[in-house]
């Protein structure tokens, strides 16, 4: 209530939902999704962000629509999803991990990530808190964090009520966003709204793993 975070009552547990062997639920390229990349890539300034030093983490990319983008311009690029196999060779431009993040922690700790990124992926994780604390905890000092996910405001605004269903498990606006950041004591860098992205509106934010104590 403090924060004004939204969540479902009843919640199906994704390792049950997100069984590699059962679920197949891809987004198709499409002109609306290079338009929120687009829009995603150059209001948060993820390009001005990275260089060929950046080690780039990418939660919940199956698509790799976000990868082919941005793996270009970095020499380390890895995403991490449960509807991936698991692909460790060191000659391909992007490698991947299997699974839920929550099942790599330690992986995450050796790769030493200095760019996070996650496309509508925080609504689908349980316990979206306790995920980001332990990422913040294991990443380096200074560790960016580039996140969208759908717009509570927009919802509720545009009436959009029918995009709200089993897979989302939460709901964040700028207050909760704010609230979240600031519980994980890190730095707000940038929230905005994608009035067109998709689920009626994405709200995207960036923050920062904090050097101050």
């Amino acid at each position: 209530m403090e924060s004004g975070h939204f969540q479902l009552k009843n919640v199906i547990n994704p390792k049950y939902l997100y069984q590699n062997t059962t679920y197949r639920f891809h987004s198709p390229p499409s002109l609306k999704i290079k338009n929120e990349l687009k829009f995603l890539i150059e209001n948060l300034e993820i390009d001005k962000n990275i260089s060929d030093t950046t080690r780039i983490l990418e939660i919940g990319g199956n698509d790799s629509e976000l990868a082919n983008l941005l793996s270009t311009k970095v020499a380390n690029y890895i995403i991490c999803d449960p509807l991936l196999s698991d692909n460790e060779d060191y000659r391909s431009r992007v490698l991947t991990w299997s699974g839920m993040i929550e099942d790599h922690f330690d992986r995450v700790r050796e790769y030493k990530p200095t760019l996070i990124v996650g496309r509508h992926v925080l609504e689908h994780i349980v316990n979206p808190f306790e995920t980001l604390l332990k990422l913040v905890e294991i990443v380096p000092d200074g560790t960016l964090f580039f996140f969208e996910t759908p717009s509570l405001g927009q919802i509720l605004s545009k009436l959009r009520f029918d995009t709200i269903f089993h897979q989302h498990l939460h709901y964040y606006d700028e207050s909760s966003i704010a609230f979240l950041v600031e519980k994980l004591n890190c730095e707000l860098i940038k929230i905005l709204t994608n009035p067109l992205g998709s689920n009626g509106g994405s709200l995207l934010f960036s923050f920062k793993k904090s050097t101050k104590s």
